[in-house]
This record gives structure tokens, sequence and C-alpha cells, in this order.
């Protein structure tokens, strides 16, 4: 098989689609019924976006299989083409290909060659809200690749559901294939705790975790009243660090912020009181491993989420989870997160932290489910995507 996939969601800073971009490309390289991967990306070639495109070629790792393809054409144009006229052809563009994916919600619209499009949410569409402009175009995409594509990947059956649901998605042509989940990542025992926690903070302070892009989607209203009231109504106070950068209308949360009385640090050797919040901004892999390690439970309460990869990030660190019952986080997380019902608001995420945190079997046990939750899903890697490749080339041919 030669396969070309579209390869913006590679590009740094990735985030959890662009995770398994890269997991899907190595998954790839790594099976000898391929023969070639092709990655195509496009921009001006005196723009920024051209070169972050070739320091990505120049960190790549030489891999015979592998091809880096670079069109001279603004991403955007290119988006505005498909969706207004499904030109140009990608197998015209870049001819030699047997079967083009998009792995990141855009589907390269070809008609001599299989496509298949990779749908991780669609929230996007549902919540336009939550997004900039822009991002319209993606919105676009979605909706072209749903009614396009011979074949459509979703990493959840909640997700699956609601393309059949809400927007006429054909059940037949939709495959569930859950994200891989791969790395190393930490456990570590209370002495290490206390250490990591000691280096960062000049004293043993246990603290809550988040992880995200702070952003409209993430529900981040109510994780600063779960934050306020720890602060004003419960003994367990915790200060909260949040892994992650400013997102669109990141504003909105400084306020909240400011209206309830939190304070935001953006260093660690400033003093933390009892609840404030370290916003750490963008951090690396292994940083964000001891990070997690290091905390006591992940708070997670997004409105909505097409998998949820933080969630089995705490998990596999042995940090119990409090997240939302809504989108795919009650199908990923299968029992081993605790879940307060949406009807119980900020209220429900505290009572379930409390319990967490006064009753010891029960942190044990929910530490136990989530490590052993978080390996079933290490021991997947796209079951079943090369025989649908092979199905689907069979068509064509």
């Amino acid at each position: 098989m030669k396969l070309l996939l579209e390869g913006h969601s590679l590009l740094p800073p990735r985030t959890g689609v662009g995770r398994v971009s890269e997991g899907l490309l190595n998954f790839l390289l790594s099976q000898p019924t391929v023969s070639r991967v092709g990655l195509f990306f496009c921009a001006l070639p005196w723009g920024a976006g051209w070169r972050k495109i070739l320091a990505f070629e120049r960190g790549m790792p030489a891999h015979p299989k592998l091809a880096i393809h670079k069109i001279p054409l603004p991403y955007g144009v290119l988006l505005q083409g498909w969706n207004r006229f499904t030109r140009p052809r990608i197998e015209t563009v870049l001819p030699g290909y047997s079967l083009v994916h998009g792995p990141a919600h855009v589907f390269p619209p070809c008609a001599r060659i299989p496509g298949i499009l990779t749908i991780h949410d669609t929230s996007v569409i549902d919540h336009p809200e939550w997004y900039p402009p822009e991002s319209g175009l993606l919105a676009q995409q979605i909706l072209a690749g749903i009614q396009h594509a011979d074949a459509i990947l979703v990493p959840s059956h909640y997700v699956k559901a609601h393309l059949v649901n809400s927007y006429a998605g054909d059940e037949e042509k939709i495959t569930v294939v859950p994200n891989p989940f791969r790395g190393a990542y930490r456990v570590m025992t209370n002495d290490e705790k206390a250490a990591f926690q000691r280096r960062h903070f000049g004293r043993l302070c246990p603290y809550l975790i988040w992880l995200g892009e702070l952003g409209p989607r993430k529900n981040l209203d109510c994780l600063l009243s779960i934050v306020h009231t720890l602060k004003h109504e419960s003994q367990f106070q915790r200060p909260l660090v949040m892994l992650g950068k400013p997102g669109y209308q990141s504003e909105q949360f400084f306020a909240e912020v400011r209206r309830l009385g939190l304070l935001v640090h953006t260093d660690s050797q400033e003093h933390l009181g009892p609840c404030d919040i370290l916003l750490t901004g963008y951090v690396g892999e292994e940083e964000k491993k001891d990070w997690l390690a290091a905390a006591e439970a992940l708070v997670f309460p997004s409105h909505d989420e097409g998998f949820g990869y933080p969630i089995l990030e705490a998990m596999a660190s042995g940090v119990p989870v409090v997240c939302s019952s809504q989108g795919a986080l009650p199908e990923v997380a299968g029992g081993a997160a605790l879940i307060p019902p949406l009807v119980e608001g900020p209220a429900g995420y505290v009572a379930r932290l409390q319990r967490l945190f006064e009753d010891g079997p029960l942190y044990a046990h929910h530490r136990e489910m989530g490590l052993e939750r978080a390996r079933n899903y290490a021991s997947q890697q796209f079951p079943g995507l090369l025989s649908l490749y092979e199905k689907l080339q069979k068509k064509y041919l």
C-alpha cells in the first residue's frame, strides 16, 4: 500500500489530535504491507508556516518509506477550494498513491483512489461560539467529509452515534477505532511525590491538576467554581496546577478568576496559597508526566470530548480522576473515574474529591482501576485499520 496523509496536525505544538496523527504515522511506517507513506503540507514558501514545515522536516528521522510533500499554497486557500468545488483532487496534485487519509478532520477530495477521514469530535460544528471565526473552514471540511469520504474513523462510540443522529452520517461507513495510547508514564510513590512538591513549591503541597488549552469547550467556569468551593467550604483545600496555554476567549477565564477572588501564578517558586492556581503554560511531554505523577487528583469538567486523553494520562500516572459525564469521557473512563451527574454542577465534583481524600481505600481503588484502564488502551493500536484500508483499495481496483 502507498498511503498519503494530510500532515498539518503533526506540526508543533501538538494537541491530542496531533499525537494521534503521530501514532498513526509511526504505526504505518512499521507495517510490512505499507510500502510508502507520504505526508503533505501547504504554506506559502516565504511565510512562518513554511518555516514550521521545514523545521518539522529537519526534525524527522530519515525513513526509507517516508516522503514529505510541500505544496506552495496557503492552507486556507486549499481548504476553500476543497469546500466549494472539491478541487483540486489530491491525486492529481500528488500522484502515485493508492489511498488518502485525512487524520485530523480535513478531507482531501479524491476521485480515483479511496479517501478516509478521521473525525475526532464535532464540537466545532455543534458549538461554533467556542472557536475563532476561521474555524468555520474546518467545520465545512467535516461536513463535506461526512458526505464524500469512503470511510470515516472516529475514536469513540459516542462520536459515531452523534454523527449518525445529528449529521445523517452513514452508519455503515463509520468505524470506531480507539485512539492509541502510548508512552512511559510515571507512577510515583508518596515519598517521590513529596520530593517533587518540595522541589517545586518549597514545601509539601498536594495539588489538583488539569490539562488542556484554556478555552470555552473545557468548562473552565465550573473548574474555577470547584476551586472556589474548596477554598471556602471544604477542609480539603488544594491548589490547582493547570498544564496548558491560553486559547480562544481565554480572557474570560481570567475575568472569572478575578470575580471569584482567586489568585493565578505563573511561577511555582511563588508562594501558592491553599487554593491558588498555577498556570504553567505549554510544557513538554516529560515535564508533563512529572507534574501528572506528583498530583493528587485530576479534575476534568469538560463540556465535550470526542475521546479525552488527559483522563487516560492521569490514570496511567496512578492519579485518580474526577471528570465530566459529557461527551466520550464516561466511555473512555470505563468506570475507573468518579463522574458526578451533570445536574449536580461544581458541588458534585467537590463532593467526590472530598470522598477521595477522606477514604483511603476508595482512593486506592480508583487508582488501581485507572492504571488497569490505561493498560487496556495501551494494548490496542489502530485495531482493524489495515484491513479497512485493504478493503477500500479493492473497491477501486
